[in-house]
């Protein structure tokens, strides 16, 4: 049984505090922020720090994160990966999320400790988009997470639109 700890944020009608930032609905389906850290405390700062704007669900461990994402794929609009775990590491998270084509859909940050950049070429690489450093800093932390999650809702927006929009030249007939 996957150990899952759910924290629903709360939505009131203010459109300014349901998801929409600076006139973009941010994907309402995709609101949930996967936070993996084998360490307890971490995951319990992450979730205070952004518990408020997104449904946060954790992950213990590598093996715990993959079932997760697996899972919940369609719902989450990023990964807070700690890169040095036991067992199956973040760099390999990385590398299996890359062979299943999620790196694509899902920003994943990698959590390091200060001063420790021996393998961020190799996360860089696999697909990593950013990096956050322990200790936490919040507004650095929140300020990135919301940035990457308005990005990839612009960008999900401009896919949607381009498919219907293609969709639509299609019906009358007219060739691309």
């Amino acid at each position: 049984l996957l150990r899952r700890h759910i924290y629903e944020r709360e939505r009131s009608a203010n459109p300014g505090n349901s998801g929409y930032r600076k006139g973009v609905n941010v994907l309402q389906d995709r609101q949930t922020v996967l936070v993996v850290d084998d360490q307890a405390h971490h995951r319990s700062t992450l979730r205070g720090l952004l518990g408020s704007a997104y449904q946060v669900i954790e992950a213990a461990d590598g093996n715990e994160a993959l079932q997760l994402i697996e899972g919940c794929f369609s719902r989450l609009a990023l990964i807070l990966l700690d890169i040095d775990m036991p067992g199956i590491g973040g760099l390999e998270v990385l590398r299996t999320m890359g062979d299943r084509g999620w790196l694509k859909s899902i920003p994943v940050f990698l959590i390091i400790e200060e001063g420790k950049t021996e393998n961020l070429a190799m996360a860089y690489e696999l697909g990593v988009m950013d990096v956050v450093e322990k200790p936490f800093r919040p507004e650095v932390v929140r300020r990135r997470v919301d940035s990457v999650v308005e990005l990839y809702a612009h960008r999900f927006e401009l896919e949607r639109v381009v498919r219907e929009q293609t969709a639509h030249i299609r019906e009358r007939g007219h060739p691309l």
